[in-house]
């Protein structure tokens, strides 16, 4: 896995998001449609979301984005290892500047990326911009009650609070759904 362009390593990675693996994968499958989608992964990281989606899906394909090209090259590896690259395009990039068209894909999935982004306005605007009209952007990410499982301070996450006002802000429909330490926020843009 490579955070910030450095190799990264540690106990995270076997433990599977700190034990609560299994359950975020439940509540997100109970979530997408699973056939016939064009998706968005923001945050490739160690490729664990691509390759989780690329095992639910049929008849989909995945566009994943990572400003780190190490992080993307060994992703790319593990893919063509599964036999699952066909099914992905993997992209330099940041949530930020989006390089995908807009109105272009069906889901937007961002699992445990939004606390490594330091301007979510802009990315929000972002995600939702590549969004079609009954597309969804999915996030799930950790609480600041989080931060003793990754030995961070509170702050490092965003609060539920400011994600709700900046999603309100910018004027998106939104359920967001709170758990012990993470929560799965579900925002579509409004038909006017």
């Amino acid at each position: 896995m490579y955070y910030r362009g450095k190799k990264a390593t540690g106990k995270m990675l076997e433990r599977g998001f700190h034990g609560y693996g299994s359950d975020i994968k439940k509540e997100v499958s109970n979530r997408i449609k699973t056939e016939n989608q064009l998706i968005l992964d923001v945050g490739t990281g160690s490729g664990r979301n691509v390759r989780f989606l690329a095992n639910i899906l049929s008849d989909s394909h995945i566009f994943s984005i990572d400003p780190s090209l190490k992080a993307l090259e060994t992703v790319k590896d593990v893919l063509k290892q599964e036999s699952m690259i066909k099914y992905v395009t993997l992209l330099g990039g940041v949530a930020e500047n989006i390089p995908l068209k807009e109105n272009s894909v069906d889901l937007v999935f961002s699992v445990m990326s939004l606390h490594h982004i330091k301007k979510v306005r802009s990315s929000l605007q972002e995600m939702v911009r590549v969004l079609n009209k009954s597309g969804k952007l999915m996030i799930v990410d950790w609480t600041p009650e989080a931060s003793e499982l990754m030995n961070q301070s509170p702050d490092h996450f965003l609060p539920l609070s400011e994600l709700k006002k900046v999603v309100d802000d910018l004027g998106f429909t939104h359920k967001i759904k709170k758990y012990s330490k993470w929560y799965i926020s579900e925002i579509m843009k409004n038909n006017r």
